[in-house]
């Protein structure tokens, strides 16, 4: 069938000044914006707050980022904060802003808010005009500590517009959490400053029950996508989806002749696995910003460059590394062999006055066996300066794994992640040579040197057609330049394998989707990855893969020519929805106590209620963290946090390192590309034994609404009757090596090298002791229902043949709703 979309209308009145911005930002002079582009440069430059739903390519971000930054260029009194649900989203969405900044003369007033950063670095962004900012980092740093909070909401308070994108990410309990956040703000400006309410403009593609939410009462601007025609077809997902099974289909269209082929799947294990097939690295790609050359490859280039010039040649550079602080001629000095120990190394390092930090040793340890005293002194100050343009997300998983003695000084680890360079440093070093004006003959041999050897850890040839991989694990660097990449003519024909993280913001180039089936709003997304640019005038393709009993209601429900609205609607009946939770009684008496906590305007504010004062207070149960979710992850190598119950499958005890943290349950010595491929180790379970010994408290709710907490020694035995217990508490963790459900197989504690017991840190979660009862039917049916807020798990160990079934948090409050909303209807 075909799904055909009438183009948007142009525009033909807007204002000069923003018409004259919107054209400097595409770089087209006869550029027009559309009619629903310019209906939201008219309601912001009103007073008013948008909320545009409109399909991919259809220019949703420039309709609010240029009136928004344009305001802020015309009255310096105005700060914008632009939230963005993902990482990949931001720093996608970040090129856009900093070039429109930059035309508005604000590129130094734009700054960033992300996981990861000191609350000195976070007021300090604070203190900008325009801030790119994920939901869940700004509320943790708001959240962190009532003094800190107070001094964060008085700087939030001055954001006079907030910009959600993508507002289908932030569904149920995070959307509700988002919305007491604003409502905070809101009080303070009116209260403090004497403001109005800061605008929320939202943009999505899908809007769900939650969005509408966010800005009830806020006539929608609908826009139509500037996307060609594409022709879908659903098919049945057989094998499971096997790799061979994709890579059959993937094999079938590279036949039909698409030029860019881009395959979604739900899994990021089998995205690894289906790139892991392909063994051929694609080189020789210098001008892609995540493309990488081995250290030895430009150590080596650099010696052979110093010992074949001459000896002012040589002057000139040394002269350079004694003005970076590096005093090449004391540590030559002060070291008279190269047959020394690594403790040797640290004194004649400390002696000459070099401050090398202890991950650098990793590297002078590999320059020990290069030849001659004085070539080996002058790599160690070399290395001094390729620091500061090493990639930074290498050096900054190499510290984390040094911080948390995951690696030590010889490790494989330690050296295998520093024999990498960025194409940064490459560039730097040329800048160096440059200015130290060395033959520009030699410079240039040096530079085809060094990028013959450069690669991309996710670029590979499957046979002559080279595969990307994409997905939301990746570093900002790996990512960066790469969808440029996939899209030019530097390749006849490209794949992209990709994970969920293509879903939003991402601009491909592509006229052919395989993808799985997912829920509908994804599979939306992910139908606009394709047609975006029809440059050949030809249909793009969009190929489902399904179950049976998707497969026969589409093909019920779609006819042989639609529009792209109606295709929509029928995939939103078709396919499954996600579930979520529309609000949680925790959620709004956690937000209530957190502004009981700032002080006296706060309390002035607050109401009290019965669950925080019985539960929250009484049960020392501690508060749940961030917008999306609690459950605690798995740090990897790479920096990358996985979810903790998905990769500890893939990853043995002695990869292990314990975290003393909320949100990291261990670090692991591996990276997702090497676990991806491996087996899976039985599954994780929670050991029953061990689980009453971490139990904090229990909860309950009465009919008449009121809530109460009890010690784990003192549970009345009328609620045991119920067979399901609403607990708060650690979750010690087994392994069970035996595939299957119902089976037992042998039991391990999940822990870490050094033997420490690994156990969920403390959280709410649901115990059901007995599946037979009412209570634990409606709890199962409501879990099953909101399976996108919470996670079930099995339980094994000395209480019967039948298993204890736990469910799991992964929206705050998400078990507390549950539990109060099957208490009421039983």
């Amino acid at each position: 069938m075909q799904v055909v979309n009438a183009p948007p209308k142009l525009a033909t009145d807007c204002p000069e000044e923003l018409l004259s911005l919107f054209r400097a930002v595409i770089g087209s002079q006869q550029a027009q914006p559309f009619e629903h582009q310019a209906k939201a440069w008219e309601s912001i430059l009103g007073g008013n707050r948008v909320y545009l739903i409109a399909g991919t390519a259809s220019g949703k971000s420039l309709a609010v980022l240029i009136p928004l930054i344009y305001q802020a260029k015309v009255d310096p009194l105005r700060r914008i904060a632009l939230l963005y649900p993902t990482r990949a989203l931001l720093e996608d969405q970040a090129t856009v802003v900093l070039r429109i900044a930059e035309l508005c003369g604000l590129r130094g007033e734009v700054s960033y808010i992300i996981g990861g950063m000191k609350r000195t670095e976070v007021l300090h962004a604070l203190t900008h005009r325009i801030i790119l900012a994920t939901p869940d980092a700004l509320y943790w740093f708001f959240r962190k500590t009532s003094k800190y909070s107070a001094l964060l909401m008085y700087s939030l308070t001055f954001i006079t517009d907030f910009l959600l994108d993508e507002a289908h990410l932030m569904g149920g309990l995070s959307a509700s959490n988002l919305r007491h956040f604003l409502e905070k703000i809101a009080f303070f400006r009116e209260k403090y400053l004497n403001y109005p309410a800061a605008r929320l403009h939202v943009l999505t593609a899908t809007p769900t029950p939650s969005s509408n939410l966010l800005v009830e009462g806020v006539s929608p601007i609908h826009g139509r996508s500037k996307v060609g025609t594409v022709d879908f077809s659903v098919r049945l997902l057989r094998d499971r989806g096997s790799i061979e099974f994709w890579e059959t289909e993937i094999n079938e269209q590279r036949k039909e002749g698409f030029r860019r082929l881009i395959v979604v799947l739900n899994s990021a294990r089998k995205a690894h696995q289906i790139f892991d097939r392909t063994r051929e690295h694609v080189i020789g790609l210098p001008d892609l910003p995540g493309g990488r050359a081995p250290f030895a490859v430009l150590l080596d280039s650099i010696r052979e460059f110093i010992t074949g010039g001459s000896a002012e040649q040589k002057d000139i550079l040394l002269s350079f590394l004694d003005t970076k602080k590096a005093p090449v001629s004391k540590v030559i000095k002060a070291a008279g062999s190269l047959e020394w120990t690594m403790d040797d190394w640290d004194v004649v390092l400390e002696q000459a006055g070099v401050d090398v930090p202890s991950i650098d040793r990793c590297v002078l340890e590999r320059l020990e066996s290069i030849e001659g005293v004085n070539n080996a002194e002058t790599w160690a100050a070399l290395w001094k300066d390729l620091r500061d343009v090493f990639a930074p997300e290498v050096l900054s998983s190499l510290k984390t794994a040094w911080e948390h003695h995951l690696v030590r000084p010889g490790a494989e680890l330690l050296i295998r992640i520093p024999d990498i360079v960025s194409n940064q440093a490459v560039s730097e070093w040329e800048r160096v040579l440059t200015t130290a004006n060395i033959e520009g003959r030699s410079l240039k041999e040096w530079r085809r040197q060094i990028a013959e050897h450069v690669t991309h850890p996710y670029i590979r040839f499957w046979d002559t057609t080279p595969m990307f991989l994409y997905t939301g694990g990746m570093s900002s660097n790996d990512r960066d330049g790469m969808i440029s990449c996939f899209n030019s003519d530097a390749f006849e024909q490209a794949i992209m394998v990709s994970t969920q993280a293509v879903e939003a913001g991402v601009d491909f180039d592509a006229d052919c989707l395989l993808t799985e089936e997912s829920d509908a709003s994804a599979i939306l997304q992910r139908f606009g990855r394709v047609g975006r640019r029809n440059a050949t005038g030809t249909s793009a393709r969009v190929i489902l893969f399904t179950s049976g009993n998707t497969l026969g209601r589409l093909r019920d429900a779609l006819s042989e020519v639609m529009q792209r609205e109606d295709f929509s609607r029928v995939i939103a009946e078709c396919c499954k929805n996600r579930g979520f939770l529309g609000n949680s009684e925790y959620v709004d008496a956690m937000h209530a106590e957190i502004f009981r906590q700032i002080g006296v305007s706060g309390r002035s504010w607050v109401r009290s209620l019965p669950f925080t004062e019985r539960v929250m207070r009484d049960s020392r149960i501690k508060w749940a963290y961030g917008l999306r979710g609690i459950g605690a992850s798995v740090q990897l190598s790479s920096g990358v946090m996985r979810e903790a119950l998905s990769v500890l499958p893939l990853i043995n005890n002695k990869e292990l390192i314990a975290a003393e943290s909320p949100f990291v349950l261990a670090y692991a010595e591996v990276d997702f590309d090497t676990i991806a491929c491996r087996k899976w180790s039985g599954r994780i379970v929670v050991d029953n034994r061990s689980q009453f010994n971490a139990l904090v408290a229990v909860a309950e709710c009465s009919t008449d609404g009121v809530w109460s907490a009890y010690d784990k020694s003192s549970i009345p035995s009328e609620i045991l009757k119920n067979g399901v217990l609403l607990c708060y508490g650690g979750l010690p963790l087994l392994r069970d090596l035996r595939d299957g459900w119902e089976s037992i197989g042998r039991l391990e504690r999940v822990s870490d090298r050094n033997g420490k017991w690994l156990s969920l840190p403390e959280q709410w979660y649901l115990l059901i002791l007995d599946a037979g009862t009412t209570m634990s039917e409606q709890v199962l049916e409501l879990a099953n229902a909101c399976e996108s807020e919470v996670e079930m798990l099995g339980g094994h160990g000395g209480h019967g043949s039948t298993p204890w079934t736990y469910i799991l948090d992964k929206g705050a409050g998400a078990c507390v709703e549950i539990y109060r909303r099957a208490r009421e209807q039983t």
